[in-house]
């Protein structure tokens, strides 16, 4: 998707234009009516306040066949308020900026789309939706509708897909549903950028998890219902401020042997795992120091939802 920049050569600035043209209908100076602009060719029906378009209005370039349908501030575009712009190739929706280069054939004037808003290129070839800088589309949770009716929803950076995404069929189907990475899907792909390395220990497979700067490498145990931290490993983050408790509450647990160990459910600030920031995380710490470090279910789910773990490759994926 390349970065949209619509340009248009105008003679003249709005502003000067109005003294030369007319008002052909209404009240073109403290009321609504419709002004008809000489050079260039335009027509603007709506709100004036001292002789100057001012609220709702429509302004349309007749030899251009542009309009832009929205709101005005002394006789220029609002920037704040949600207009449409009607180009013959594309449609912006959306909070549209208007700027003007002098050159020496006179004035270059350049629209783009910023802010939350939508881009239909050429009548539904591809319709754009979410968040705009300079009309290019950067948003986590970004939509793309394109001409067969299929939809990416997800991850968009500088306009391309990137993250976590996925492509539904008009029948509800899902497909590529994974990481995404400059355009490309990329969970098919032997390198993910996104993918969590793993290390076979003999018995099990580990990860090296980030506490605020300090590695403490974990088990990946997705039969673990939440994260479990050895009790000596928890106070020595604690006392170098790599945890930030936010809540603590008295529990017990069941450990693999059926043991029951009494304990405190610690809920931290944060943990970080590859790119991913997994924020409030619940941790249990059993009053014992012979535990060990456990990744459970409640910080593999928090990323996106669902994870998969290829041994073959040693990759954790969200």
């Amino acid at each position: 998707m390349q970065k949209l920049l619509s340009t248009l050569l105008f003679l003249g600035l709005l502003l000067p234009n109005l003294f030369f043209g007319q008002c052909v209908d209404g009240d073109c100076d403290q009321g609504a009516g419709k002004y008809r602009f000489k050079n260039p060719r335009s027509v603007y029906v709506g709100s004036f306040q001292n002789g100057l378009p001012n609220g709702k209005g429509e302004l349309t370039y007749i030899d251009f066949k542009v309009k832009f349908t929205g709101y005005f501030i002394d006789g220029e575009f609002d920037p704040n308020r949600s207009a449409v712009l009607e180009h013959p190739n594309y449609t912006f929706k959306g909070f549209v900026t208007e700027t003007v280069e002098s050159t020496e054939e006179g004035n270059l004037y350049s629209w783009v789309l910023n802010g939350l808003g939508e881009i239909d290129y050429d009548q539904g070839s591809n319709i754009l939706k979410g968040h705009f800088i300079n009309s290019v589309l950067s948003d986590k949770n970004a939509e793309i509708i394109y001409k067969n009716g299929n939809r990416y929803v997800g991850g968009v950076v500088d306009g391309k897909r990137q993250g976590q995404g996925k492509i539904i069929t008009p029948a509800g189907g899902i497909q590529q549903d994974g990481t995404w990475y400059e355009d490309d899907w990329i969970d098919k792909n032997e390198n993910n950028p996104f993918a969590i390395p793993l290390q076979y220990d003999g018995s099990s497979l580990m990860l090296d998890v980030s506490f605020n700067g300090a590695l403490v490498s974990m088990v990946l145990d997705s039969g673990a219902s939440i994260v479990t931290i050895n009790q000596e490993v928890f106070y020595a983050l604690a006392r170098l401020g790599s945890v930030k408790i936010k809540n603590a509450t008295d529990g017990s647990f069941r450990v693999a042997n059926g043991d029951v160990i009494p304990g405190t459910i610690y809920t931290i600030d944060k943990l970080i795992l590859g790119d991913y920031i997994i924020e409030n995380v619940e941790c249990s710490v059993l009053n014992t120091n012979t535990g060990s470090n456990l990744f459970g279910l409640n910080a593999l789910l928090k990323p996106t939802g669902s994870f998969s773990v290829d041994v073959s490759k040693l990759e954790l994926r969200f």
